[in-house]
């Protein structure tokens, strides 16, 4: 993590008072800054070494042409470690995970129990499924499509009941 660390011990050097909320945002676009240096400059490295000129070439290529170089790659390695242990296995991560999964699992029964609850244009599509598989498709991909605020206010408006109207 000597990557992520001279991130910040350089945003920190140069901005000694500001606030955490700038640090995460400053550090986290110094990431994919470096990243995405990272990914144009392999990549570049890569179209020169083997000889790339058309698009054809690419798609003979033996090995991918975009991609980060092999120390990039272990960084990367090394911070998804670091994030699995310390920040999405965290508790607070871990409810909302639940909460979203409960979120989806009770609208996708919703909808599957009763197509009325589904908007007009979708029931009309539902009403031509010859299966339940395909009426599960056409469901899931609705609620795949959700934003994370719609759905909780569709759970809300369905499951809450002193939710208003």
């Amino acid at each position: 993590m000597d990557f992520v660390r001279k991130i910040i011990y350089d945003f920190d050097k140069q901005n000694p008072s500001a606030d955490n909320r700038l640090r995460i945002y400053a550090v986290t676009r110094a990431l994919i800054g470096a990243m995405v240096f990272d990914l144009l400059k392999t990549t570049k490295e890569n179209i020169s070494q083997n000889h790339i000129e058309t698009t054809e070439d690419i798609r003979k290529a033996k090995k991918f042409t975009a991609g980060f170089s092999e120390e990039m790659q272990s960084k990367i390695a090394d911070l998804r470690t670091f994030l699995t242990k310390h920040f999405y296995t965290h508790s607070n991560i871990a409810r909302m995970d639940a909460k979203s999964q409960k979120i989806v699992e009770d609208l996708f029964s919703a909808f599957m129990e009763d197509c009325r609850l589904l908007p007009m244009d979708l029931r009309q599509e539902i009403d031509f499924c010859s299966t339940i598989a395909d009426k599960a498709d056409k469901i899931c991909t609705y609620i795949a499509n959700m934003t994370d605020a719609f759905a909780v206010e569709e759970h809300q408006k369905m499951f809450n009941i002193s939710y208003r109207f």
